[in-house]
Protein backbone atom coordinates (compact mmCIF):
# COMPACT_ATOMS: atom_id res chain seq x y z
CA UNK A 1 0.00 0.00 0.00
CA UNK A 2 2.61 2.24 0.90
CA UNK A 3 4.77 1.74 -2.21
CA UNK A 4 1.06 3.19 -4.11
CA UNK A 5 1.04 6.42 -2.55
CA UNK A 6 5.10 6.80 -3.33
CA UNK A 7 4.31 6.18 -7.29
CA UNK A 8 1.30 8.39 -6.88
CA UNK A 9 3.15 11.00 -5.26
CA UNK A 10 5.88 10.69 -7.59
CA UNK A 11 3.39 11.04 -10.79
CA UNK A 12 2.17 14.39 -9.45
CA UNK A 13 5.59 15.86 -9.19
CA UNK A 14 6.53 14.92 -12.33
CA UNK A 15 5.81 17.72 -15.37
CA UNK A 16 3.65 16.02 -18.37
CA UNK A 17 4.98 15.89 -21.40
CA UNK A 18 2.77 18.92 -22.58
CA UNK A 19 3.60 20.61 -19.26
CA UNK A 20 7.41 20.04 -19.92
CA UNK A 21 6.89 21.59 -23.84
CA UNK A 22 5.29 24.14 -22.10
CA UNK A 23 8.05 25.74 -20.20
CA UNK A 24 10.29 25.28 -22.87
CA UNK A 25 7.90 27.59 -24.95
CA UNK A 26 7.50 29.96 -22.12
CA UNK A 27 11.19 30.40 -21.77
CA UNK A 28 12.32 31.49 -25.25
CA UNK A 29 8.76 33.27 -25.44
CA UNK A 30 10.77 35.87 -23.10
CA UNK A 31 7.82 38.53 -22.34
CA UNK A 32 6.32 38.77 -25.63
CA UNK A 33 3.42 36.97 -26.47
CA UNK A 34 2.48 38.85 -29.91
CA UNK A 35 2.61 36.29 -32.74
CA UNK A 36 6.34 37.63 -34.59
CA UNK A 37 7.22 36.83 -30.87
CA UNK A 38 5.72 33.25 -30.96
CA UNK A 39 7.04 32.49 -34.45
CA UNK A 40 10.62 33.76 -33.38
CA UNK A 41 10.42 31.73 -29.92
CA UNK A 42 9.94 29.08 -32.52
CA UNK A 43 12.52 29.53 -34.62
CA UNK A 44 14.58 29.73 -31.27
CA UNK A 45 13.11 26.72 -30.36
CA UNK A 46 13.53 24.20 -32.64
CA UNK A 47 17.14 25.32 -33.49
CA UNK A 48 18.58 24.63 -30.15
CA UNK A 49 16.54 21.60 -30.27
CA UNK A 50 18.24 20.35 -33.71
CA UNK A 51 21.56 21.42 -32.29
CA UNK A 52 21.31 19.23 -29.67
CA UNK A 53 20.14 16.47 -31.55
CA UNK A 54 22.15 16.72 -34.81
CA UNK A 55 24.96 15.94 -32.78
CA UNK A 56 23.33 13.14 -31.30
CA UNK A 57 21.39 11.52 -34.16
CA UNK A 58 23.23 12.97 -37.07
CA UNK A 59 21.09 15.89 -38.97
CA UNK A 60 19.15 12.98 -41.01
CA UNK A 61 17.98 10.97 -37.43
CA UNK A 62 16.96 14.73 -35.76
CA UNK A 63 14.88 15.31 -38.84
CA UNK A 64 13.22 12.20 -38.94
CA UNK A 65 12.44 12.46 -35.32
CA UNK A 66 11.18 15.83 -35.56
CA UNK A 67 9.26 14.57 -38.53
CA UNK A 68 7.61 11.80 -36.51
CA UNK A 69 6.69 14.11 -33.87
CA UNK A 70 4.99 16.73 -36.79
CA UNK A 71 2.99 13.72 -38.04
CA UNK A 72 1.89 12.44 -34.59
CA UNK A 73 0.90 15.75 -33.23
CA UNK A 74 -0.96 16.19 -36.62
CA UNK A 75 -3.41 13.03 -35.52
CA UNK A 76 -4.90 15.56 -33.04
CA UNK A 77 -4.15 19.18 -34.53
CA UNK A 78 -4.79 17.93 -38.74
CA UNK A 79 -3.88 21.39 -40.08
CA UNK A 80 0.18 20.66 -38.81
CA UNK A 81 0.01 17.92 -41.60
CA UNK A 82 1.17 21.19 -43.44
CA UNK A 83 4.15 21.80 -41.43
CA UNK A 84 7.26 20.92 -43.22
CA UNK A 85 10.69 20.57 -41.11
CA UNK A 86 13.71 21.45 -42.97
CA UNK A 87 17.51 19.92 -42.93
CA UNK A 88 18.10 20.95 -39.77
CA UNK A 89 15.57 19.95 -37.86
CA UNK A 90 13.16 23.18 -37.82
CA UNK A 91 9.95 23.70 -38.40
CA UNK A 92 8.53 25.38 -41.42
CA UNK A 93 4.99 26.84 -41.96
CA UNK A 94 3.49 28.55 -38.98
CA UNK A 95 5.61 32.38 -40.53
CA UNK A 96 2.16 32.16 -42.21
CA UNK A 97 -0.41 32.13 -39.53
CA UNK A 98 -2.09 35.15 -38.52
CA UNK A 99 -3.38 32.97 -35.21
CA UNK A 100 -0.96 33.47 -32.25
CA UNK A 101 -3.06 30.54 -30.51
CA UNK A 102 -3.37 28.08 -32.98
CA UNK A 103 0.86 28.76 -33.23
CA UNK A 104 1.36 27.83 -29.71
CA UNK A 105 -1.29 24.98 -29.82
CA UNK A 106 0.55 23.40 -32.85
CA UNK A 107 3.93 24.23 -31.18
CA UNK A 108 3.07 22.64 -28.26
CA UNK A 109 1.42 19.91 -29.50
CA UNK A 110 4.54 18.95 -31.64
CA UNK A 111 6.94 19.37 -28.78
CA UNK A 112 4.99 17.56 -26.34
CA UNK A 113 5.12 14.47 -28.59
CA UNK A 114 9.57 15.19 -29.70
CA UNK A 115 9.71 15.00 -26.14
CA UNK A 116 7.70 11.52 -25.83
CA UNK A 117 9.36 10.24 -28.39
CA UNK A 118 13.02 10.88 -26.72
CA UNK A 119 11.54 9.42 -23.18
CA UNK A 120 10.41 6.33 -25.48
CA UNK A 121 14.23 5.91 -26.61
CA UNK A 122 16.69 7.21 -23.96
CA UNK A 123 14.05 7.58 -21.72
CA UNK A 124 12.85 10.31 -18.92
CA UNK A 125 16.11 11.17 -17.02
CA UNK A 126 18.39 11.67 -20.22
CA UNK A 127 15.60 13.26 -22.00
CA UNK A 128 15.25 15.84 -18.96
CA UNK A 129 18.96 15.99 -18.75
CA UNK A 130 19.27 17.13 -22.47
CA UNK A 131 16.18 19.57 -22.07
CA UNK A 132 17.99 21.00 -18.96
CA UNK A 133 21.20 21.40 -20.92
CA UNK A 134 19.37 23.13 -23.40
CA UNK A 135 17.83 25.44 -21.62
CA UNK A 136 19.34 25.53 -17.83
CA UNK A 137 17.70 28.47 -16.37
CA UNK A 138 13.98 27.58 -17.72
CA UNK A 139 11.40 25.92 -15.04
CA UNK A 140 12.44 22.35 -15.43
CA UNK A 141 15.53 22.64 -13.07
CA UNK A 142 13.11 23.76 -10.31
CA UNK A 143 10.23 21.69 -10.80
CA UNK A 144 8.96 19.75 -7.55
CA UNK A 145 10.96 16.83 -7.20
CA UNK A 146 13.82 17.35 -9.02
CA UNK A 147 17.39 16.32 -7.44
CA UNK A 148 19.46 18.47 -9.76
CA UNK A 149 21.96 14.73 -10.34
Amino acid sequence: MAEGLKSSRMAQETLSTRELALCILSFELEDGKDLQTLQGAVERTFAKLGAHLTVRLGSAGCRTLVKRAVALAANDLPWLASIEVSESGTLEGFQGMTEAGEVSDGVVAILARLVELLETFIGRTLTERMLHSTWPNAVLAGRPGDTNE
